[in-house]
């Protein structure tokens, strides 16, 4: 019977890929740390860039208030119809 040893033929990195990460962290420590700082400070700047645009957008705007009508029966309606029949009639009949 063969027996094939496949652990020791692959990388280290290739067999426990987290171990393999870590000793990269380790031997190259300042670069993902300066990452890190970096992305977080990206981050950081993109929020308060949101935030300004968003105060500076708020400056400029207003509120509107839309009041119901005082009356919202019936009758007002259809006086308003009665109004303009004589109009729609005509618009029809050309």
């Amino acid at each position: 019977m063969i027996r094939l040893d496949l652990a020791g033929s692959y990388p280290s990195w290739l067999t426990d890929p987290l171990a393999g990460a870590w000793r990269a962290v380790v031997e190259s420590w300042p670069l993902p740390a300066f990452a890190a700082a970096a992305l977080a400070g990206m981050a950081l700047a993109a929020r308060i860039a949101y935030l300004r645009a968003w105060r500076s957008a708020l400056v400029w705007s207003y509120w509107v208030r839309i009041d119901p009508p005082a009356s919202s029966g019936p009758l007002p309606a259809g006086h308003v119809w009665r109004l303009l029949a004589p109009l729609a009639e005509l618009a029809h009949g050309r």
